[in-house]
């Protein structure tokens, strides 16, 4: 009956692809707890043989939203990859204590996660009052469908929360180029695979997107911000504020003669001279940052 209830609970939550993340606050607060704790099961999710996975999860953005391949939007590959990861965790921990009948453990993991981003949640609901009033009271079957009634608010106020969440992890993520070169490095070994005459609409060829010629504003500004206006090969100050002449181009990290993505994650400033050295053929990003002093 558990494990019924489970399904039934991953399969109402549908994976939103886009979630109204705009509705956010440009200038917001950052959950660092929950960010870098997720930050890090993804980082090791990419770092394990997860082909099949990973073909399943970018058939599905062709299935849902092919043209996010050749379009930049900011509602990234990243940001949908995060969702679903965030799911998993979710759906793989209470499946697991539910199956060895340790609900409060479930629960209990599931209100940490809604108290980081609704403190005030208690005062709706006290639901370890509940589970020891009815532990105390009633059977073990009442007691368990209490347990499964709790667990569906929970998933309610986690999904409620979820582009805020989704968003924290991606500010994590999306600083850390060395990461957002092995995530799409895993995207790109699938791409590679995908016929010209299966998606001519997104490819240009065999294995290879479609370029988009067209970066938005709000995509320059970002990478120009995460990469403090510095080319990322030669580290030339890019900012205009102490050298003239410095022309910059925004590169594909992984190029897209190798399966690479339009998307701001496979995005980095580069100035026009490394640029112009850096062929179709070479994958590069720099994993070094100023210190603070």
């Amino acid at each position: 009956m558990i494990f019924l209830y489970l399904k039934n609970i991953s399969n109402n939550i549908e994976v939103k692809f886009g979630l109204d993340i705009m509705s956010l606050d440009k200038y917001k607060q950052i959950n660092l707890t929950f960010a870098y704790q997720m930050s890090s099961i993804i980082k090791e999710s990419i770092n394990i043989d997860y082909e099949y996975y990973t073909k399943g999860f970018v058939l599905e953005i062709i299935e849902k939203n092919k043209l996010l391949l050749v379009k930049f939007s900011k509602f990234t590959i990243l940001h949908f990859y995060i969702e679903k990861e965030i799911w998993n965790k979710l759906n793989y921990e209470t499946s697991h204590y539910m199956k060895e009948h340790e609900c409060e453990i479930a629960i209990e993991k599931l209100y940490n996660i809604v108290d980081l981003y609704n403190p005030l949640f208690y005062k709706e609901i006290d639901v370890f009052d509940l589970l020891e009033q009815e532990n105390q009271e009633d059977s073990e079957e009442s007691y368990l469908n209490l347990c499964n009634s709790i667990i569906d608010i929970l998933y309610q106020e986690i999904e409620k929360y979820m582009p805020n969440m989704v968003e924290d992890v991606f500010y994590v993520l999306f600083q850390d180029r060395e990461f957002l070169l092995e995530f799409n490095l895993m995207l790109s070994n699938i791409i590679s695979e995908i016929k010209y005459e299966d998606e001519s609409e997104i490819m240009r060829k065999d294995g290879v997107l479609k370029r988009c010629s067209y970066f938005p504003k709000w995509l320059k500004e970002g990478i120009f911000f995460r990469d403090k206006g510095r080319c990322q090969k030669c580290n030339t100050n890019l900012t205009g504020t102490i050298t003239m002449g410095t022309n910059y181009n925004w590169d594909h990290i992984v190029p897209l003669s190798l399966g690479g993505i339009n998307d701001a994650t496979n995005i980095q400033l580069l100035c026009e001279k490394c640029n112009k050295i850096k062929s179709d053929k070479e994958i590069y990003t720099s994993n070094k940052y100023f210190r603070f002093w």
